[in-house]
């Protein structure tokens, strides 16, 4: 399986709590990034929908390479996903391009694309039903 940095939008984010239980300490990097092409939407923690035109804040977070399988078990055991049966999962996880933010000795940035594993909400999840987060960012203050 090819090793991918995971994107991650809510509760898996540093700081927060699923950051804490299931990857503190289980990672090389994580800067922030920008998902193209995906909005917000939520109570409680936030589901990521496709949507033409939006963007999602979060973080590119890489996995310690000798434990990256066992994290990523975890990571789909958190999310509801069942590789074998998509259909019937929560979330779904999907490889796709993200911008990672990366910073420079000066202080200024740069953006590179990478491929990351993201969850996006699965194909019971009605976003219709569901507020839009502000600014598409778990982390922005509700406004």
């Amino acid at each position: 399986m090819r090793q991918h940095s995971v994107f991650v939008y809510g509760t898996l984010r540093p700081g927060q709590c699923n950051y804490r239980r299931l990857l503190a300490g289980h990672t090389t990097r994580e800067v922030p990034a920008i998902a193209e092409g995906l909005a917000l939407y939520g109570r409680g923690f936030p589901y990521a929908v496709p949507q033409p035109g939006a963007r999602v804040a979060g973080d590119l977070i890489t996995i310690t390479s000798e434990l990256y399988r066992d994290v990523l078990t975890d990571l789909d055991h958190l999310e509801g996903y069942y590789p074998s049966r998509p259909g019937a999962s929560h979330y779904i996880r999907k490889a796709r391009s993200v911008v990672a933010m990366n910073r420079t000795p000066n202080g200024g940035t740069w953006e590179a694309f990478h491929t990351a594993w993201i969850y996006i909400a699965g194909p019971d999840i009605e976003p219709s039903r569901m507020p839009r987060i502000t600014d598409d960012d778990w982390l922005a203050p509700a406004g």
